[in-house]
């Protein structure tokens, strides 16, 4: 019921991320918690150790009243209530040697993720409490911890625990809840500063309902930071984000947001992990039981779970279990397209049916959809002002002809168009996005044959075309980003028919925009940065305009409400284009964007046509 598999792209620029000396000062912070005198140190060795007090004091040639008299009072003196959770304090807090442990085992960071969480909830509480919290009899954890001990080749549980805390599987919030220890906040660009104080202040009242507008590649971080700001190193946070690279980036994001506390999974449905489609960064779990999830959340100890919508019957399983606690804040991405009443995850807004104390909404472009009791929308931020902290990249519109339909010659036609318009603006990867998987393999085996019939200054030195589709395996699609992403001396082009993120591209062209709202989607992922170099490169949208000859008919008029759509999609990304609209002059001989290939005057007049209906809109 588990699945690592590797990521499809790197953290993107400004991505949460925590550093090292974070980490050393919690250690420092910690260690001070605990008696530190070299007697309490030498108790402390020795109990991390195998064997029972009797045991010990024969080893130590001592009375076994001195031992269980030391190992009472060095708990009782540090608030510890177990003999692992004593061993779990001390190596966490690096205060017992390496030479101390038994390391001839497995590696704890190479358990399964079931196994690391039981480990956590051993470090601070019974076996009996463990098994409450996880669902579980006590005969099945006892299982569990006698194969655990195996794998490691420890004979006890104090050593499992010891060497967890050492590998930092074990840390110190999962020993200690409560100590004062200084939680790292995620980094967070100054620019979504107000955004974050803004939200927090607004769930902080009741109804504890906030709305915002945030693009995409912002969203999660926002949301953890405001998560952050609220429980710190604890609380239940349940993420909802749709399948795909929002979902993925969801996983990277709260992961490294929440990982020096609480439990992270990512919960799909069992198709999904078994077409090895998502990408994880390696150290996260994907589950797709309710099991499973149990497993790594529990019922009541701190987690973030990331859930797509068609899961949610699977979270709301857990809210049947006795002891099960209310998720503290319930984070809800694309909400004007989740979530909605007879939509998948309709389950986010029923209190009846997923209890929380507190509910965020969130969309990128459409705050007039978000469904009635979503609260009042408290942000809005546009993509364009993602641009300025280095998330996504700029982009400028080309305009240029291109057929309407999706018949043969069409595509045939869309392939020398991408070859043409490559050669003439100098542009070496261009993603393509398609409507459906067979148009996408129908444009990708075109693109050969077009390269023939130009002339030969119009071809590229080298041409490679790459597909992804829904079907398109792990590895496969791993290997297509890359390929299209390392770049080449000639051209390369990335066919798709689903958004995907960060892939590189100098120029996107959508073949159809009639849902600006998913047209919208597709270029906020394609705009999005993959490091602080890629943020500088604009990347060129491809603003397909039909036929000249076939402006008056059918078809022309269908391609002509396309390119009308991926230009509102634009404007929903950047008001500003919208503004440029409004501002141009209405007798103006040159259009108002870039004119591409093949754009005459009926064009022209399309573009204007199109401009004032923007502009008309946004008034």
């Amino acid at each position: 019921m588990y699945s690592t598999v590797i990521p499809d792209f790197p953290f993107p620029a400004g991505s949460a991320r925590l550093s090292t000396e974070g980490t050393a000062e919690i250690t420092a912070v910690f260690a001070r918690t605990l008696v530190g005198d070299v007697d309490s140190l030498a108790w402390a060795a020795l109990l991390c150790g195998p064997g029972t007090a009797e045991q010990i004091a024969a080893r130590q040639h001592v009375p076994v009243a001195l031992v269980r008299r030391a190992a009472d009072g060095l708990m009782q003196r540090n608030a510890l209530a177990t003999r692992p959770q004593l061993a779990a304090a001390y190596t966490a807090a690096q205060l017992i040697p390496c030479g101390a442990l038994s390391l001839h085992g497995q590696d704890p960071a190479d358990l399964r993720p079931a196994d690391q969480a039981l480990l956590r909830l051993l470090a601070r509480r019974t076996r009996r409490e463990a098994a409450a919290e996880l669902g579980l009899t006590l005969a099945a954890v006892n299982a569990r911890i006698r194969r655990l001990l195996a794998d490691l080749q420890v004979t006890t549980l104090q050593q499992a625990t010891a060497l967890a805390a050492h590998r930092g599987i074990v840390r110190p919030w999962d020993i200690r809840p409560d100590a004062p220890l200084p939680l790292p906040a995620p980094v967070l660009p100054q620019a979504l500063g107000p955004a974050v104080e803004a939200i927090a202040a607004v769930l902080a009242d009741a109804p504890h309902l906030a709305a915002a507008q945030i693009p995409r590649c912002e969203q999660q971080q926002v949301a953890a930071a405001v998560a952050h700001a609220r429980f710190g190193a604890g609380g239940r946070i349940l993420v909802v984000a749709r399948s795909g690279p929002a979902w993925e980036l969801a996983m990277r994001e709260w992961g490294a947001a929440r990982h020096y506390a609480g439990a992270l999974a990512g919960l799909q449905l069992p198709d999904r992990l078994r077409g090895g489609r998502n990408a994880l960064a390696e150290e996260l779990a994907a589950v797709s039981s309710v099991r499973a999830l149990l497993d790594l959340a529990g019922t009541t100890q701190p987690a973030t779970v990331v859930a797509t919508p068609e899961a949610l019957p699977l979270v709301t399983a857990l809210h049947h279990k006795p002891t099960a606690a209310r998720w503290d804040l319930i984070v809800v991405a694309d909400a004007d397209r989740t979530g909605r009443p007879g939509a998948p995850g309709w389950q986010v807004r029923d209190d009846g049916v997923l209890p929380a104390a507190a509910r965020l909404f969130m969309t990128s472009t459409a705050p007039h959809r978000l469904s009635e009791g979503s609260g009042t929308v408290t942000v809005a931020r546009s993509a364009a002002g993602a641009a300025a902290t280095g998330r996504v990249r700029g982009h400028r519109l080309l305009a240029a002809a291109t057929p309407p339909g999706t018949a043969a010659p069409a595509l045939a036609d869309v392939a020398v168009l991408v070859l043409q318009t490559a050669s003439r603006h100098g542009l070496r990867r261009v993603q393509v996005a398609c409507a459906t998987p067979e148009q996408c393999r129908r444009l990708a085996a075109g693109f050969d044959a077009a390269a023939a019939a130009l002339t030969e200054w119009q071809r590229p030195a080298t041409l490679w075309t790459g597909v992804i589709t829904p079907a398109t395996g792990a590895e496969e699609r791993h290997g297509a980003v890359r390929r299209f992403a390392g770049g080449g001396a000639g051209l390369l082009v990335l066919v798709t028919c689903e958004p995907v993120p960060a892939a590189g591209a100098d120029a996107l062209l959508v073949l159809e925009s009639g849902d600006e709202q998913a047209t919208a989607e597709v270029l906020e992922w394609a705009l999005l940065a993959r490091d602080s170099a890629d943020a500088t490169l604009p990347l060129t949208v491809v603003v397909p305009l039909p036929h000249d000859h076939d402006h008056d008919a059918n078809g022309g008029q269908a391609a002509a409400r396309r390119t009308a759509g991926l230009l509102r999609a634009c404007a929903l990304m950047d008001p500003a284009l919208a503004e440029r609209a409004r501002r141009h002059p209405a007798d103006s001989a040159t259009p108002w964007i870039q004119a591409g290939p093949g754009v005459t005057e009926r064009h022209l007049a399309l573009l204007e046509e199109t401009a004032r209906t923007i502009a008309a809109k946004e008034a």
